[in-house]
């Protein structure tokens, strides 16, 4: 018995170091893949002045917190994001070897989950996905679902469902975008300042490009009536807008490529009410420094009726069809569940007005990672 515990505790403490150490890799290979720098030269060195590092600050967790997270040198404060993700990474890493044992299947999913936050680090940070990442890993999870999980079959059909589906949202969200953003309010704006040399013309449709306004004629008079604000936002028009940004399709496909199409299907539902719940948190904030939350009750109360009488009306269905009284229907759940979903597609429409996008990247990788260890239609490890 002792000899067993000694040696779960032994290998639990390797992986935890292996952990560590591939945290710290990714932190690099995320920041330099950014930087389009290489991953070998220069050596490492602080983000603030440059200076080199040496071998004892660049142990992983422990130079941060001996250092107080500060450089030894310009006394800066180094970010926090390092030891996070070396712990996070130790973590994930220690769930998946007590999840499916030392084998195979547990070595494709460390490498996938590395993948994952390694595309998290960019996507927060700049709002990218880099196919340097993604490609090589989408090809290593073809080769690993055709040898190990026996499903190329359908690990193909999910990441070929993932570009189509990917590229519906993106086309139709940016019709409902624009519809709902405050390009229309400027539109009126305009009109209403009587400025018809001021045209508003859609770039590229399938691109997916925004809108773009451009003046026929800065000089004139009528164009100085529009207020700062207006100008400077109508400027920022010119810039692209994204509902569904490409990177999220190739990361869906990404996910089919490792786990395959049911368990995409779970992780896409699981990631599009994570990002939701993310999104509508980021917009309030978002809102609460506009001081636009005002305008957040009347859409709000809105989309709460419309939900329950959705609800409700999908009550009476069931009821009728299963011929229970209605009585003993899970009303209340439901009706909680309506509130729920109404407040957050509230908190959406009236987050129109505020334009800054939100990555919907960690959002579906924390539907990935929620599929490797959940697999709603059968073993796990399939």
């Amino acid at each position: 018995m002792s000899t067993h515990i000694s040696e779960s505790t032994t290998i639990d403490i390797f992986v935890c170091l292996l952990g560590l150490v591939a945290g710290s890799f990714l932190n690099l290979l995320a920041l330099r893949t950014l930087q389009e720098r290489s991953l070998f030269s220069p050596p490492s060195s602080c983000a603030k002045c440059n200076h080199r590092l040496s071998a004892t600050e660049l142990i992983p967790v422990i130079s941060y917190l001996v250092q107080r997270g500060k450089c030894n040198y310009c006394h800066q404060t180094i970010s926090w994001q390092y030891p996070f993700v070396e712990v996070f990474t130790a973590v994930i890493f220690l769930v998946l070897v007590h999840t499916f044992g030392i084998t195979l299947y547990t070595l494709g999913m460390v490498l996938f989950a590395s993948t994952l936050i390694a595309i998290c680090i960019t996507d927060f940070r700049e709002k990218l996905i880099p196919h340097e990442i993604t490609y090589p890993s989408i090809l290593a999870g073809i080769i690993f679902s055709t040898t190990i999980r026996n499903d190329l079959l359908g690990t193909l059909s999910g990441i070929g469902i993932s570009y189509i589906l990917f590229d519906f949202l993106a086309f139709y969200g940016l019709k409902a975008y624009l519809w709902l953003n405050k390009a229309g309010n400027y539109a009126t704006t305009l009109h209403k300042a009587a400025l018809p040399e001021v045209e508003i013309s859609r770039l590229s449709k399938q691109s997916g490009k925004g809108t773009k306004f451009r003046s026929l004629d800065p000089n004139n008079a009528r164009l100085k009536k529009c207020s700062t604000k207006h100008l400077s936002e109508l400027g920022s028009g010119t810039e692209e807008v994204e509902v569904i940004g490409g990177g999220d399709a190739v990361l869906a496909a990404l996910i089919s490529a490792w786990l395959g199409l049911p368990r995409l299907a779970f992780a896409l539902i699981i990631g599009f009410l994570v990002g939701t719940i993310m999104g509508s948190l980021y917009l309030l904030h978002e809102m609460h420094k506009q001081r636009l939350l005002r305008k957040c009750l009347k859409p709000i109360l809105l989309t709460i009726l419309v939900f329950i009488l959705l609800f409700l009306a999908l009550l009476i269905a069931i009821a009728s069809l299963t011929q229970q009284p209605f009585q003993n229907m899970p009303y209340w759940q439901f009706l909680l569940f309506a509130i729920f979903c109404g407040t957050l597609m509230g908190v959406l429409l009236a987050g129109s007005r505020v334009s800054k996008p939100f990555p919907f990247g960690p959002a579906l990788a924390a539907g990935a990672f929620a599929a490797i260890f959940h697999n709603p239609f059968g073993n796990p490890a399939s």
